[in-house]
């Protein structure tokens, strides 16, 4: 007669739990009529984990075996420990009654066997002390077990956690049943809540999954739309592709991983709505603080909300076709949102390729404004006679000359000034009445100027001052004067 006692611990901090069993193997007087031990857990939901603990000749007893499995948050319950002993055959020799234990979220399952064969052993496996050290050194008196030496387990060898244990938690099929959606027609970029049913085989890794079908109600291509791990019965947050096309025949279905399976649609056609144009045009591209410029929206219908920023006058519009002046210098950002008859809107913005900015570009994309009061930066190189090639900020003075070719320049020209360029790069320059400046061909330049000023040759662009007017706060000095 053969017996095998087992013992089911839950360890986690700070707790353990206990469950014993027992199997009497009387079709034989020894051990090699049984081939392994089948062991089993079945927790509260259904899943389960098995392992077969197999037998070498001469009563060998195996290590302590593990199980490993994953609880989910806030689980508390019982779990469900069986044994059968097993010959070489497949035949079952005995069957124990279950035990049960109680673990929660976090334990790690142990389970310890132990061997008697009365006949040549004369092993005790009583098996009903507290549960062992795991981590202390072999010692099997905790376990009132006396076996001999050389059969004794290898408590402090850690787990082997790397092989996955079988969860196959059922079987059968998955019944999924995809709930009342909550909506006929539907912007793209809405969010939306997918609720769904569930019942019978569930895998507890699976994964359920919203799906948008094609606008013709096939899901040949579906789109992932939301997605929540679950075996349960719930609800999924979903988000419409913006990307979706406007049309009036989408469905949608609950897919599941584990087992692999798919819901009826919803039922009933979905329209996705199309989104309005919000792009738009503006002109001037430059001016000065004494001008305005116009948007025009490329969308025809719809209504229209504007912002312009804080120095802008208005700073927001609801008009069709707004004119907005500015009181500070600088690359001003521009954005329009449109929102049209279903609800739907989308949002443009034209901005300076940095971003808002002090310093006016008129080479950049964004709506440019120029002070008719610029300061000369105290970073500027005074010109005050003929030069060639000067620095790339320039405060020429009465009576001297400035001949550039090539680079990014800014210049302040002072009346009976000349500025002259004669080859590639980007100028800027403020020109005083009584100024002058001459360009040839190959570069671009941007003129802010005022009645008076002499401009002739090559002129990419210039916005006009009523009056041009310096600020030397912040001049180098000495200066021009």
């Amino acid at each position: 007669m053969i017996r095998a006692s087992l013992l089911l611990f839950a360890l986690a901090v700070g707790c353990s739990t206990r469950g014993g069993i027992e199997v009497e193997v009387t079709s034989g007087p020894t051990v090699s009529n049984v081939d392994h031990f089948h062991v089993g857990i079945t927790d509260s939901i259904g899943r389960v984990a098995t392992s077969d603990i197999p037998l070498s000749q001469g009563a060998v007893i195996p290590p302590p075996q593990y199980f490993a499995l994953e609880f989910d948050s806030g689980f508390s319950g019982e779990v469900t420990l069986s044994l059968t002993a097993v010959d070489p055959a497949g035949t079952i020799l005995a069957t124990a009654a279950n035990a049960t234990a109680t673990v929660s979220e976090g334990d790690l399952i142990s389970i310890i066997l132990s061997l008697g064969e009365f006949a040549d052993l004369g092993v005790d496996a009583a098996l009903d002390a507290s549960p062992p050290d795991l981590n202390a050194t072999a010692d099997m008196s905790a376990l009132d077990l006396f076996v001999p030496s050389d059969l004794m387990p290898d408590l402090n060898t850690p787990p082997d956690l790397t092989t996955p244990p079988d969860l196959s938690p059922c079987s059968g099929t998955m019944t999924l049943t995809i709930g009342a959606v909550g909506f006929t027609g539907i912007c793209p970029g809405s969010s939306v809540n997918i609720p769904y049913l569930v019942s019978g085989c569930v895998h507890p890794a699976n994964t359920f999954v919203a799906q948008l079908s094609g606008p013709s109600g096939a899901f040949a291509s579906a789109v992932d739309i939301g997605a929540i791990s679950s075996s349960i019965s719930g609800t999924i947050s979903a988000t419409i592709p913006l990307g979706a096309m406007a049309g009036s025949g989408y469905r949608i279905r609950i897919h599941a991983s584990a087992p692999v399976t798919n819901s009826s649609d919803n039922g009933a056609d979905l329209q996705v709505f199309a989104l309005p144009d919000s792009s738009f045009t503006f002109s001037p591209h430059n001016l000065t603080t004494e001008g305005q410029v116009t948007f025009t929206p490329t969308a025809s219908s719809g209504t229209f909300s504007w912002n312009f920023g804080a120095d802008a006058t208005p700073t927001t519009s609801t008009s069709s076709a707004p004119m907005v002046g500015y009181s500070m210098a600088g690359g001003k950002v521009t954005s329009l949102t449109v929102t049209n008859s279903n609800g739907c809107h989308t949002t443009s913005t034209v901005a300076p390729t940095g971003g808002a900015s002090a310093n006016p570009n008129p080479f950049d994309t964004g709506v440019e404004v120029f002070s008719c009061d610029p300061a000369v930066p105290a970073t500027a190189t005074v010109v005050n006679t003929n030069v060639t090639g000067s620095a790339t900020i320039n405060w020429i003075c009465g009576g001297a000359t400035d001949t550039q070719s090539g680079g990014t320049v800014t210049s302040f020209v002072e009346p009976g000034g000349a500025l002259s360029y004669g080859g590639s790069g980007q100028y800027l320059v403020y020109l005083q009445s009584g100024g002058t400046f001459t360009g040839a061909a190959g570069g671009t330049t941007f003129l802010v100027y005022e009645s008076g000023a002499t401009m002739t040759g090559n002129i990419g662009g210039s916005v006009m001052c009523s009056s041009l007017i310096y600020d030397y706060s912040v001049a180098p000095s000495p200066g021009c004067f």
